[in-house]
Parts: structure tokens; sequence; C-alpha cells
């Protein structure tokens, strides 16, 4: 009986590797006697037929979550991802699927690098022919740390001034030198596990960006008084500022009041309330007129407690 509605044809999300957990979920039960090399090939040749399925029914798909799967190749992919939009991917997938995938995928707006242990030079290249990029997200495994990735990070740099939203996560696989060039940023959130060295720091610190709107940066450890020139630097544009991390009083103070100082268009802020300041938290709310939402995480240090 033919269905009513042919669902795959709405397909707009390929994510290949949930695919292929759903399938492994499956077959766990299925197929519960067989040799493990036997559902391993089992799992595969499902998940390659219907990511094939949902590519030969779709007109086209913006959102693809990128695996080791040759889905470049598979019939109809030309046309089907011609429009991507956003891509997921991850450093180990060989390089010749993304230089198939740059053929026909010259519009991708947002990239999501998973960074392992090695750099790609085909992710380079598909980086270098877009034509739209605006925002990257960079997420790096424990084991990639110490790794640097001389050819993502050169075309990179080359495209600087495309990017408008840019995201760090775990680690600064980016330079601060990078980001100064990136002068139509309008997102920078960085969500580190630990310090960056400090003179890793410092040039950050100094980082001038003229067009920054929304400002998010998680630290285990953070000097604030290097965060100052960011800010002052900013020409008042931020709307959205958010910092996590415990300071000492005198430390919230000073940050609290550069921000009075330098951030009159603030919608969105989070800060410190701590001991009692309510000169300076009167001050914020005087001088940033157009505050929608303020989070306040509130410390008294002789009672040694923290609430929300």
């Amino acid at each position: 009986k033919q269905l009513m509605y042919d669902y795959p044809s709405y397909c707009k999300t390929m994510d290949c590797t949930a695919i292929f957990n759903m399938i492994e979920q499956v077959i766990s039960v299925t197929h519960q006697n067989d040799r493990p090399r036997r559902i391993l090939y089992i799992q595969h040749l499902l998940q390659q037929e219907i990511c094939k399925l949902l590519i030969d029914r779709s007109i086209s798909i913006p959102i693809l979550k990128f695996d080791e799967l040759p889905v470049p190749y598979f019939p109809g992919a030309d046309k089907c991802f011609e429009k991507l939009s956003e891509l997921y991917c991850h450093t180990a997938i060989p390089d010749f699927l993304f230089y198939a995938l740059a053929q026909n995928c010259k519009n991708i707006q947002t990239i999501i690098i998973d960074f392992y242990d090695e750099d790609n030079i085909g992710l380079s290249g598909l980086i270098d022919v877009q034509q739209n990029l605006q925002r990257l997200e960079c997420r790096i495994d424990e084991v990639a740390e110490s790794q640097r990735f001389p050819a993502i990070i050169d075309v990179i740099k080359l495209n600087a001034s495309t990017f408008v939203h840019l995201e760090l996560l775990h680690f600064m696989c980016i330079p601060p030198q990078i980001i100064l060039l990136m002068q139509n940023l309008k997102v920078l959130k960085i969500l580190l596990n630990r310090m960056p060295y400090d003179d890793v720091w410092e040039e950050l610190a100094s980082v001038r960006l003229p067009q920054l709107e929304i400002l998010h940066i998680s630290l285990c450890s953070l000097r604030l008084e290097t965060l100052h020139p960011l800010i002052a630097k900013n020409y008042g544009n931020l709307s959205t500022l958010i910092i996590d991390f415990h300071p000492t009083s005198n430390q919230s103070i000073f940050f609290n009041e550069t921000v009075a100082q330098f951030c009159p268009n603030l919608k969105v802020f989070a800060t410190w309330f701590l001991n009692n300041e309510f000169d300076v938290l009167e001050e914020i709310l005087t001088k940033c007129q157009h505050l929608e939402e303020l989070f306040l995480q509130a410390f008294d240090y002789m009672n040694l407690n923290s609430h929300r």
C-alpha cells in the first residue's frame, strides 16, 4: 500500500551518525546471535541505504551532519546538497570526501568542526571555496589539544573578514592574531575548560572588534583586568555580555564599573553581586538603560554562600 505522504521528501537534516546509532540499537536486539563482523556489515549497509533513500527522495537537504560515509558520491547528492547551508564535520573524515562535497556545496553559511588529532587539507579546501561562510564553531577533543592544524587555520585566516559568529569550545585552536582579523565579528563565544597561556590571553585582551554585539567567555581561571581592553574598545556596541567566573570583590567592582562605563547598550548582562555592592549595581542600572535581562550571581564571602 502506498503511503499517503512521502515522508523522506520532507527531510531537512541528515545526521549520518544518528542514523547509524539507531540502526545499532535495533540490530543489537534483532541479531543477537550473529557474529560481530556480520552485525557491523549490516549496520553500515543499512546506514548507506537509508542515506541514499533520503538523498533520492529529498529535493534539498540544507543541514548535513557528516561522518566517514561517502555521501557526496551517492546518486543525486550533487543536487540534494547544492543548497547545503549548515555542515557538522570532524577532521578525521577522509580528505577526498571533503573535496567531493566542495564541488557542489559553495554556499555553506555555518560549519561546526570537531577537531581530532590530525589536520585535514580536504576540509581546508572546502572552507576555501565557500562564498557565504559566516558562522564557525570549533570543538576539540582532549587528545587533540597538543596538536596544530595549519591547513585549516590558514584558510580561516585567509577568510577571516567573512565571519560574523565564532565559537571556540574547550581549546583556543584559533589564536588571537586571527580573531583580530575578524573585524566583522558580531558574536564571540570562548568556553574553555582551562586557562590559556598568559601570553595568549594578553593577546586576546588586546583584540579590537568594532562590530561585536555578543560576548560570552567562560574560563576556569581568568584575570578580569585583562578583559577590560576588549570591552572598552568595543565602541559601546555590546548587547549581550556573559562572563562565567568567580571573582574577588575588587575584581567584581572593577569589571562592573568597566561595563557601566563602556556598555550603554547592553540588553543581556550576567554579573556578580558581592558583599552588598549596591552602589555599583545602581550605576549599572542607571547607565545601561536598555537592559532586558540581568543575571546576578551573589556571594557573601563572610559566610561563603552563593545564590543565583
